[in-house]
């Protein structure tokens, strides 16, 4: 009796121990982008989104923050803070805003499009290799950014202009 009465309280323990019990909701108005994307359909500017502004702390005065994608695979990065994308300075609440270059393609995760960049050209991202998710709204791509935990439910959205 003691061992299921220890096995219910470690199941409860779990379940609370997530926000993914009660889903984020951080992209419900964001559809996935599914099948081979060209590359050229991704090619422009993306502005960081009001949902992100309103919902991140400290980016409610982020006015000029872009990604521009090139045509050739290299991509730009203009007024972004640092904890953006980088897990460590996210916790250390470092909104250094940083500027750079670097490397990106698209390609197929699990039925899922996503975007693989290297960034470079920065003393505080020198190659820095991750992906971002990709969704669309109103037909716009959106590059979806996840910050710190995904528990914490919190990602920029940069959408295409």
């Amino acid at each position: 009796m003691r061992v299921i009465t220890t096995v219910i309280y470690l199941i409860i323990i779990l379940l609370l121990s997530s926000c993914y019990l009660i889903p984020c909701g951080w992209d419900s108005d964001l559809q996935t982008v599914k099948g081979q994307t060209s590359t050229k359909s991704l090619v422009g500017t993306y502005r960081l989104d009001q949902i992100s502004k309103q919902t991140i702390p400290n980016y409610n005065k982020l006015d000029n923050s872009e990604i521009v994608l090139q045509e050739n695979g290299k991509l730009t990065y203009r007024n972004v803070p640092v904890s953006t994308f980088d897990f460590e300075k996210y916790y250390e609440n470092n909104n250094q805003l940083t500027n750079g270059t670097g490397q990106w393609s698209v390609d197929n995760n699990v039925g899922n499009e996503e975007l693989f960049v290297t960034l470079d050209n920065t003393e505080l991202l020198n190659a820095y290799s991750t992906s971002f998710r990709l969704y669309k709204k109103d037909n716009k791509y959106v590059i979806f950014i996840i910050m710190g935990d995904p528990d914490e439910c919190l990602a920029a959205r940069f959408v295409k202009e």
